[in-house]
């Protein structure tokens, strides 16, 4: 007998978040976070599982949090992360001993490590470390400087002088080696075919602080030669791993031709410095999904015969996987069904095998592999139906919505099916970024879309104008128009559910969060419509971005085409705090506190406005909270949003009776 999902199964689920796929393709490596409910704090341990099916999985690692593994390129050993303190450090297990060792250590990198890449040879190891530049031996008290306008960061808060450097750890003497120095702030590095060199991105440019521009570069491993990185400039700026050909002589990596807002596509770069970058994806009306080889949004990698490089794609708001030969043409599809999510890509070296974490409606997330010359994938592992065996997981139906002038919007509608025809309640959710999508699939952060659903509230979720997997041209149409541009995408399609008797115009309500958190104070200020607003990690003030957000200043110039100092009026006309006194929603405001993205001012200004206007009104803040904590923060304060957003739906929307339930 299956049942709803309860906001409590959060404590249940356990989901993968990257892997590893030995040479041979034999067996897989991956990681799997759950929840510790007493520590009030996440898990990850490693885990093996052979690819034939044949043997169940085995548990590697029982640290407090283990994750990053990286199979080593004889595939007996395991480079990975743990994190102790909160401070992640290298360490390595060999497979079948159950024996871990520490390779590096908080008097070496006070701060921690990055993600580990083994040397082809298998010798050593090399990764980005985070290192404090400012000589700051102090007091933890003593003043933080800032000549740069990348002093801090959301999910690390003021960082002053650390910037990542790249490093070499050499596994048989435990020397450890610093191959960058200054102000670049490396990223994860990738050796080349031979093990001589190492690629990596680093913000090297004049005021990449202001452009957020990043650079290819390599540099020489040999500790006997006596050699500065080398960068490669190019127009477009490094947005995700790089990558060598089988030769050696050239670098692939994803790119971002207006360094922040499309098209990301994959570049062929020789290692001469002056030589101009090839586009393989040029033609191809989509972005590619950047990502880091074990992490959340993508990656990219080589076959085993060097002549095509797989990589993930963002195709309406889902993530597949393609390829794409090294010279260029037409990208081929490898795993691109409606409704899957691929993450966590790793690629085989000798065989033609892939592994990856695949999201879909049933499942929030599974180990598969993928045959990457015919496309047959296999599923390996079974989380969601072993961690929630008895719960009933309803599947959201895709919709595409007309709009009056001619544009289509893509969307999801979950709800549970019935016999009757009665309208009901509708939540409209919101997406973040707003370059970011819905895709349909089940999200751990969204489990009270499925109590709501089973509670007979329908949930929309759209992608309007500014969401990725469209186009460019959809992508961009929302650029300097937040709120005035997509505000139809939200409202029409509203209107044709009421209109074919799904939803009911009494019992309407909106969240969102981020840029879905804006939308809701935009459309609320801009319609009278919804009886109850829930608005997360928000922002209402435009011309407070500077200086405010870590991204302030990226926001302004290239989201709102404004200048930050000579454009303040034309800022506050656009920002909703400027029409705040025509909100007569009910609104909860849920933020957290040392959020650096949307400062968490943004929302007490909302809040604070509501209140003064006797609007009813609520601020939640979580403390310690950045603003990706839906996703990683305290599971404590994640279930306590999901049950005041349904508390405040509870509070403020009309029962069938019609009337409003106040407590």
């Amino acid at each position: 007998m299956f049942r709803p999902a309860a906001l409590e199964d959060l404590y249940a689920i356990a989901v993968p978040t990257s892997s590893s796929i030995s040479p041979d393709g034999s067996r897989v490596v991956y990681a799997v976070k759950s929840i510790n409910r007493t520590s009030d704090s996440e898990i990850s341990t490693l885990w093996i599982a052979s690819t034939d099916g044949l043997s169940p999985a085995c548990r590697l690692t029982d640290g407090e949090y283990d994750y990053a593994p990286q199979l080593s390129p004889d595939g007996l050993r395991v480079a990975f992360l743990r994190q102790v303190n909160s401070i992640s450090q290298l360490h390595e297990i060999a497979i079948g001993s159950g024996e871990v060792a520490t390779l590096t250590r908080a008097d070496q990198l006070p701060k921690g490590a990055g993600l580990p890449r083994y040397s082809p040879n298998g010798a050593s190891i090399a990764f980005s470390a985070r290192v404090d530049q400012s000589g700051r031996t102090v007091s933890r008290d003593a003043p933080l400087v800032a000549d740069f306008l990348n002093d801090k960061t959301d999910g690390l808060g003021r960082v002053g002088g650390v910037r990542r450097q790249l490093f070499v750890l050499d596994l048989e003497n435990h020397g450890l080696r610093c191959l960058t120095e200054g102000d670049g702030d490396t990223g994860t590095p990738t050796w080349s075919p031979d093990g001589s060199k190492l690629a990596f991105s680093a913000a090297t440019e004049p005021d990449s602080d202001l452009t957020l521009m990043r650079t290819a570069h390599y540099v020489q491993v040999d500790s006997s030669l006596d050699s500065a990185p080398v960068a490669l400039r190019e127009t477009a700026s490094v947005n995700g791993p790089i990558i060598w050909t089988a030769a050696g002589d050239a670098l692939i990596s994803v790119v971002n031709a207006k360094y922040h807002i499309g098209p990301q596509a994959l570049l062929l770069r020789s290692l001469e410095p002056d030589e101009p970058g090839v586009l393989l994806t040029a033609d191809l009306d989509r972005n590619v999904m950047p990502g880091e080889s074990s992490g959340s949004a993508g990656s990219l990698s080589l076959t085993p015969d060097g002549g095509s490089i797989v990589f993930c794609l963002r195709e309406h708001g889902w993530t597949h996987l393609h390829r794409v030969a090294v010279e260029g043409g037409a990208s081929i599809p490898l795993v691109a069904e409606d409704n899957q999510v691929i993450t966590g890509l790793s690629v085989a070296s000798g065989v033609p095998w892939a592994s990856f974490v695949l999201t879909d409606q049933h499942s929030f997330g599974e180990i598969a592999i993928v045959d990457l010359d015919t496309g047959v994938v296999r599923t390996i592992s079974r989380l969601t139906e072993e961690s929630l065996p008895d719960v009933e997981l309803l599947a959201a139906d895709q919709r595409t919505f007309e709009i009056s002038d001619g544009v289509a919007v893509h969307g999801w509608i979950l709800r549970k099916k019935s016999s009757t025809t009665t309208p009901g309640p509708l939540l409209l959710d919101i997406h973040g970024g707003p370059h970011n999508a819905w895709n349909g699939v089940a999200m751990v952060r969204n489990l009270h879309h499925q109590l709501l659903a089973h509670r007979g509230w329908s949930i929309l979720t759209l992608n309007p104008r500014g969401s990725d997997g469209y186009g460019q041209e959809f992508l961009k149409s929302v650029i300097g128009g937040w709120g005035s541009a997509d505000m139809a995408d939200f409202l029409e399609p509203i209107d044709q559910l009421v209109a074919e008797g799904i939803a009911d115009p009494q019992r309407l309500a909106v969240t969102g969060y981020s840029y879905g958190g804006f939308s809701v104070c935009y459309l609320t200020s801009h319609d009278d419509r919804f009886a109850a607003a829930i608005a997360g990690g928000l922002i209402c003030d435009f011309t407070s971005m500077l200086g405010g957000s870590d991204l302030g200043l990226f926001f302004i110039q290239d989201q709102y085409l404004a200048h930050p100092l000579n454009d303040l009026q034309r800022l506050l006309e656009m920002s909703p705090i400027s029409q705040v006194s025509k909100v007569n929603t009910p609104t909860l405001v849920l933020h957290g506190e040392v959020d650096q993205r949307c400062p968490v001012n943004q929302g007490e200004r909302w809040f604070a406005s509501l209140r003064t206007l006797r609007v009813p009104t609520r601020l939640v803040v979580y403390p310690g909270e950045s603003h990706l904590f839906l996703d990683d923060g305290r599971p404590s304060h994640r279930l306590d949003y999901s049950t005041r957003l349904i508390e405040w739906l509870d509070q403020y929307v009309p029962d069938t009776s019609g009337t409003q339930k106040r407590y």
